[in-house]
């Protein structure tokens, strides 16, 4: 529980590096040393946007939360250390699930596929061409300037983009335009069927990436 709540809190602070957290020294004490006291509700840590709480139920399970500034849960672990992620992100370029800072090697904007090339930095696919793909990384920040570190959404994330329109169920392959997703198969010679994710709704995606076929003459 002590070590489960450790790593909570330091990827609460992490995931809001520029604000400062305050501790209820109360509630944090009950919550690592007396597991088996009756707290229903309580607030461990708030920073400027987002608030850390500990919850418990009557059968003694418990979850920690991290709600952001709207009220919206961002994720929470549970008694068995599951990590459990909003499948519905809440804001217009927002992702919920596993994340991580990389370096691209061009200018990318927000929900656009990426590949690694052999320099190590993330570049935009392109199903014409077998080189460019598997893209198992898409851009999680309104944008990121070539040659700079920034927020990266990994397999495993929802992903909303107000701009798109999907149909529910829908398989999206990597197209043949540079970054996008696209719900029709590539048919060129030589094109990649790439399946990189499904459409949960009109504007938010499960990226998954799972299959790749050459398509030939």
């Amino acid at each position: 529980m002590k070590r489960v709540l450790l790593f909570v809190i330091l990827f609460a602070v992490n995931a809001f590096p520029q604000t400062t957290w305050y501790r209820n020294p109360k509630s944090l004490d009950f919550a690592l040393v007396n597991e088996s006291i009756d707290i229903v509700h309580t607030t461990i840590a708030t920073c400027d946007s987002a608030s850390l709480t500990f919850s418990k139920t009557t059968l003694g399970q418990w979850e920690i939360a991290l709600y952001d500034s709207a009220g919206n849960k961002v994720w929470e672990v549970d008694s068995l250390g599951n990590m459990i992620i909003d499948p519905t992100p809440p804001y217009d370029h927002s992702f919920s699930g596993p994340g991580v800072l990389m370096t691209v090697g061009e200018k990318v904007y927000f929900g656009e596929a990426l590949y690694m090339k052999s320099d190590g930095k993330l570049w935009k696919t392109d199903a014409d061409a077998y080189v460019s793909i598997p893209g198992l990384w898409v851009c999680g920040a309104d944008s990121i300037a070539a040659d700079a570190s920034g927020k990266i959404a990994l397999p495993g994330s929802y992903i909303r983009d107000d701009t798109w329109d999907w149909t529910v169920g829908d398989k999206l392959f990597l197209s043949c335009t540079a970054g996008d997703f696209t719900s029709t198969a590539p048919s060129g010679a030589g094109d990649q069927l790439f399946i990189a994710a499904i459409a949960t709704s009109a504007d938010e995606i499960f990226f998954f990436p799972f299959s790749v076929v050459e398509k030939s003459e």
